[in-house]
């Protein structure tokens, strides 16, 4: 996943994750990739 992450996907994480608030239930979080950008709030 390594390749994907550096081609974008990562920054497609950020921009898809970042306007999130209140409760989220992600399922099927596989490797854990989006957790480092979920708001605080």
């Amino acid at each position: 996943m390594r390749y994907a992450e550096e081609k974008g996907l990562r920054d497609w994480r950020r921009l898809l994750l970042q306007p999130l608030s209140g409760d989220v239930l992600e399922l099927g979080c596989g490797t854990g990739a989006n957790l480092e950008f979920y708001p605080d709030k």
